[in-house]
């Protein structure tokens, strides 16, 4: 492992910052077209088809947000470890997670089984629709071994250093689901078409590559996996440091799409031209971030590595690279939006209010996506240091006592653009304030 793993405690960080975050932009990217794909296929069936998948989306997301949880709770731990150059608690750690991911395995399989019926009926899924979502889950949950130990596996691989390997596996199931999922949808040959659960079989098929590949990579490349050395009150207790990590980090990703359907109600009490391009602005931006988010996940490592090594002068050059790279970023974008929103909106939808609505949030919003770049950055370094509660309590600031309540007390005042100015007032709120916290829970209680 010694020989293997990339040691982040040493070079240049601005190095560091482009080699980890550059990959990561490329599989964030595959990642993000996966759901497009399944849309765009599924849209073909019908709307029933797409309307089951709006039942499905929501209960997917709760179980994907807590295996992401894991797969920070994964980096988290190890990383800190290899940052210590405390190889063999690395190994011990690594393959505790490992066991305990599979034993988390069983129990997601367990309540989807259980309970997907009753969470659909719950949801108000119905007749034909009710019967395709449940198709679909029924597969999904079944494959989800395939889902969660490949993302704590890329968890492990990131804490070597490593952005590489997993941003080529993202692309690798991103390109399989794209070739899959019509021939399980459509049928092809000696395959029937299986229409909804066509699209689940691709899914999980399309991932079950990157489940073998991922588990090779960690044992075989970085050699992670070892027994020797287990102790029971060892493991239990690196299970409760991992599970203090992964719940929060589960919820903080929970949050968000909760709140982002809470605001698209907003939206709902003027037209639903405003919903649509809301909609439309929200699916542009999540793109136009990926930048920041690939920034932020890339160099999770880093951070996890230096905060083990205590290289305290390290971190906050980081901290500093990384919020005025962000910050260029933004520049760039709101130039961008500024001559191409309109443009861009037009690809997606012809009806120019939608257009109008979409660009308008697009132009306005883009201001402050610098410091919605650092917040994001701030999440993941409070996670992977293990102050998952303070990157708990950020997120919650930023979605939950800022974004919602400010737009909801607005919107009667000043209309849709209550939603504009909330977003603004939530994205610079929170950038400053996650970057305070780093300051004080990271650098000033440590540094020399």
């Amino acid at each position: 492992m010694t020989k293997n793993h990339k040691d982040l405690t040493q070079g240049s960080v601005a190095g560091h910052l482009l080699s980890l975050s550059g990959p990561m932009f490329l599989g964030l990217f595959a990642i993000f077209f996966f759901g497009v794909t399944d849309a765009y296929f599924l849209g073909k069936l019908g709307s029933d088809a797409l309307a089951a998948m709006g039942f499905v989306i929501p209960v997917m997301a709760v179980f994907m947000s807590l295996s992401r949880g894991m797969s920070e709770g994964a980096i988290s731990l190890v990383s800190r470890k290899l940052g210590a150059l405390d190889m063999e608690d690395a190994k011990i750690i690594t393959t505790s997670i490992l066991v305990l991911s599979f034993l988390i395995v069983l129990l997601f399989v367990l309540l989807g089984v259980f309970l997907d019926e009753f969470i659909l009926t719950f949801l108000g899924a119905n007749g034909v629709i009710h019967t395709y979502a449940n198709e679909y889950l029924t597969v999904w949950f079944a494959g989800m071994v395939f889902l969660v130990i490949p993302m704590v596996g890329n968890g492990f691989i990131r804490a070597a250093g490593d952005t590489r390997w997993p941003a080529m596996l993202m692309v690798f199931s991103a390109i399989a689901n794209i070739i899959l999922d019509p021939i399980f949808i459509f049928g092809w040959g000696w395959i029937p078409a299986f229409g909804v659960k066509g699209a689940a079989i691709a899914s999980i098929l399309a991932r079950s590559f990157t489940l073998f590949a991922a588990l090779y990579l960690v044992q075989y490349r970085y050699q992670m996996v070892s027994f020797s050395g287990w102790s029971w009150p060892k493991v239990v207790k690196i299970w409760r440091d991992f599970i203090g990590v992964s719940i929060p980090a589960g919820l903080n990703f929970m949050i968000i799409p909760m709140t982002i359907a809470m605001i698209t109600r907003l939206m709902a009490q003027f037209t639903s031209n405003h919903v649509a391009g809301f909609g439309l602005a929200h699916q542009i931006e999540t793109l136009s971030l990926l930048v920041f988010y690939a920034v932020a996940v890339g160099m999770s490592s880093f951070v996890g590595q230096n905060f083990g090594a205590k290289q305290w002068s390290r971190l906050k050059s980081a901290f500093s690279v990384v919020t005025k790279v962000n910050l260029i970023c933004s520049v760039v974008l709101v130039v961008f939006f500024f001559y191409f929103a309109t443009p861009i909106a037009r690809l997606f939808q012809t009806q120019d209010t939608i257009v109008h609505i979409a660009s308008s949030y697009l132009l306005v919003v883009s201001v402050s996506f610098g410091f919605e770049g650092i917040y994001l950055f701030c999440v993941n370094s409070l996670n992977v240091t293990g102050h998952a509660l303070w990157a708990t309590f950020l997120v919650f600031f930023r979605m939950l006592l800022l974004y919602m309540p400010i737009a909801y007390y607005l919107a009667p005042k000043i209309g849709p653009s209550a939603v504009f100015y909330a977003a603004i007032l939530s994205n610079v709120l929170s950038g400053i304030v996650g970057r305070l916290l780093l300051n004080h829970k990271i650098i000033k209680p440590n540094y020399r």
